[in-house]
């Protein structure tokens, strides 16, 4: 998103100083920049916690398979209880 808030900055002082070459890249840099942040997937984590600390299990753009293992882990803690 810094690309499209660097764009909307360059844009504005072009618009306001009447810079032709200015509002052109600005308005660029802002479409390319809402583009990239459209594009960017969110990266799901499973985070174990334990007396010893914090440990990453597992990462992945999928939530749902993050969600599964999820359950499974939590279903194996109920089982061997």
């Amino acid at each position: 998103m810094g690309w499209a808030f660097l764009g909307a900055i360059v844009l504005l002082i072009a618009l306001s100083n009447g810079w032709v070459m200015g509002i052109v890249l600005g308005a660029i840099t802002l479409v390319a920049g809402i583009l990239v942040a459209k594009s960017q997937k969110a990266t799901h984590h499973l985070i174990l916690h334990s007396s010893s600390g914090e440990v990453r299990a597992i990462s992945s753009q999928d939530g749902g398979f993050i969600a599964r293992i999820l359950a499974a882990v939590n279903n194996a803690i109920i089982s061997r209880s």
